[in-house]
């Protein structure tokens, strides 16, 4: 049986409301409308019920974040059904859903590894498969699929809003995987859009982030690098390392809360277009964010080169090879997404301002501290972007 959304009221029915950016487009669905949100959420090997998992998710994002919050619109607005993506139509009964208006896939597997490659697939590309098969059969009307801008991979200059066309420029299995997903999607015969953000960091109040991805999986891999020079007494060493890449690519960035807001703002909007970036506008330079963030966190490198990895010291150039693999795409190239979709969609007024260096080094210092990487030495200055006060509030639900 296949159940039709209420065609005067929209509903919504979300995968990976526990993770990173799919609790922001939660939260963010529940900000910007009096819509209810269904959330499909997997229990865990610990006992944890979907319910309890979900709570914890919004609860921990919510105060991560600083917004005030009336938790009853939670209560009220927000619900876990239980599910996996790795299952026909996500393990879920259609008959528990209803009809839904709005179909959210969120979801995904952040590795990258060939050794992992299999995972990846079954996560990426069957779940995608799953979620529209449960989203064909409870009637939904729009499938909004969370993609990256890094579907470009390798390539250069200006990357348009459209489908992906360089199979070939993809650097790794997670790309790959993203790659087909959204052909999956565009083959669906379902209505969709398809939503691309570029590298997510925390939120623009508090520089909060639950990731330890994307731009944090790098500040994570220099400061584990640290920490071994450390341990053998060669710190010093740092800042005569290298790792391969362009200094003139730049790294485009886009803070959590924004990329929620714009997300459900296209999604809910008019527009008949299919393809999205949510991207800031000119970035500064990988050479201008390593002089400028590496003495900010007190590492003193390594150092973005074109030279071979390691440099000076190509000891260390398997090890920098082995941890850098996934930000091939990030490292090197220099590309630049149209916004054209998007800002047709939500105004120009709306569209985000590149992060400043000083503002990058605030997130990547929030990061290093809350997870316990931040040199002995480093000092953090107090800072009214690092703390927890609560910045907004939210509607009461209608």
């Amino acid at each position: 049986m296949t159940h039709f959304a209420d065609p005067d009221r929209r509903s919504h029915c979300l995968t990976g409301a526990t993770g990173f950016v799919g609790a922001a487009l939660a939260l963010e669905i529940l900000k910007q409308t009096s819509d209810p949100v269904s959330c499909i959420v997997r229990g865990n090997a610990s006992g944890e019920s979907p319910s309890q998992r979900l709570l914890s998710a919004l609860t921990d994002t919510v105060r991560g974040s600083g917004d005030l919050y009336d938790s009853t619109r939670i209560d009220r607005g927000c619900s876990a059904v239980e599910g996996d993506l790795v299952s026909p139509r996500c393990g879920v009964d259609p008959d528990r859903l209803g009809g839904i208006s709005d179909f959210w896939h969120c979801a995904a597997s952040l590795k990258f590894s060939n050794e992992d490659r299999d995972e990846i697939f079954e996560h990426n590309v069957e779940g995608t498969r799953h979620a529209i098969e449960l989203a064909r059969a409870i009637g939904c009307k729009h499938f909004h699929y969370i993609s990256t801008a890094y579907v470009a991979g390798s390539s250069e200059g200006l990357i348009a809003e459209g489908p992906a066309k360089s199979k070939s420029a993809l650097n790794n299995c997670y790309e790959e995987s993203k790659f087909e997903a959204e052909r999956v999607v565009a083959e669906s015969g379902l209505p969709f859009r398809i939503i691309r953000p570029s590298i997510v960091i925390g939120y623009s109040s508090t520089r909060w982030s639950s990731s330890d991805s994307g731009f944090y999986g790098y500040i994570k891999k220099v400061a584990q690098l640290y920490q071994l020079l450390e341990s053998q007494g060669k710190a010093s060493l740092l800042p005569e390392i290298t790792v391969p890449g362009d200094p003139n690519a730049r790294l485009n960035l886009v803070p959590v809360d924004l990329v929620a807001r714009i997300a459900v703002q296209t999604g809910l909007s008019e527009s008949a277009e299919r393809y999205f970036h949510i991207c800031s506008g000119a970035s500064p330079t990988l050479g201008e964010m390593q002089s400028h963030i590496m003495p900010q966190v007190g590492f003193g490198g390594p150092w973005i080169s074109r030279r071979p990895a390691g440099g000076a010291h190509p000891e260390y150039g398997q090890l920098i090879e082995e941890g850098m693999t996934f930000y091939k795409s990030y490292l090197t190239g220099v590309k630049e997404f149209s916004r054209e979709n998007t800002l047709a969609a939500i105004g120009v007024d709306e569209a985000p301002e590149p992060v400043t260096l000083d503002e990058l080094s605030e997130y990547a210092l929030r990061f290093l501290k809350d997870s316990q990487l931040l040199p002995s030495h480093q000092q953090v200055a107090p800072s009214p972007r690092l703390d927890t006060t609560p910045r907004a509030t939210w509607p009461s639900p209608g």
